[in-house]
């Protein structure tokens, strides 16, 4: 049975955000590290969170997640902050549950007894440019070592002048049976039937990068 209440609350908390993607530009002499603070954490401030390992073991903490580094965060009562460690199961922030899983942490966006239907959120680079004369920039493939981001668990050099435009993505993906697969025409058929699927895309054409669509197709899928 479908849980539509937690379709509902889901759904509403998430829609807005996803609508379009964010961009966010470092220009030549600014510091990454700075300029993306803003933009890099899910939540304004640091949430009450609970945390479920697979041992059993349960905390709380004050938590945010990092969309550049695609780490969770905890803070202390010092307000330092420190990435999440070990082998979390689930990071719940209130009825805002995301699974750690190896696609990284995935938030689940509408749920079912048979699958679950999730969002990755990411910072990507989306564009570097590199001041040439005058001035001017110019696309470069390439760059001189100056500072760091941790990016999606990896550390990215940047140069002293160069401006680097970083674009949040939204990938889905559906989980099923033990196995987490985009949320595509084959992802869905693989799990809900290809005959079924192309019924309901006969008559309900689906754009696999929209939010709204790709609920609407699980939600079908889930109550059959």
């Amino acid at each position: 049975m479908v849980k539509k209440g937690f379709h509902l609350i889901l759904f509403f908390l998430i829609c807005t955000e996803v609508s379009g993607q964010e961009r966010v530009t470092v220009r030549v002499g600014e510091d990454a590290n700075e300029v993306l603070s803003l933009g890099r954490y899910l939540f304004p401030q640091f949430e009450d969170a609970l945390v479920i390992f697979g041992n059993g073991t349960r905390n709380n903490a004050k938590m945010n997640y990092n969309a550049l580094s695609g780490q969770m965060e905890f803070m202390d009562p010092d307000g330092t902050t420190f990435v999440l460690s070990g082998k979390p199961q689930v990071v719940a922030f209130g009825t805002r549950v995301f699974k750690h899983s190896p696609k990284g942490y995935l938030e689940i966006i509408s749920t079912d007894l048979q699958a679950d239907f999730l969002i990755h959120r990411q910072f990507k680079v989306s564009s570097r440019r590199k001041r040439g004369a005058y001035g001017t920039s110019s696309d470069i493939a390439s760059i001189d070592a100056w500072q760091s981001v941790d990016i999606n668990h990896s550390r990215v050099a940047l140069s002293p002048d160069e401006e680097v435009s970083y674009t949040k993505t939204y990938t889905y993906y559906v989980f099923s049976e033990g196995k987490y697969r985009l949320a595509s025409r084959s992802g869905f058929a693989k799990i809900f039937g290809k005959q079924h699927i192309d019924k309901y895309l006969a008559e309900h054409p689906v754009n696999f990068n929209k939010q709204d669509d790709l609920i609407r197709l699980f939600t079908y899928c889930t109550q059959k």
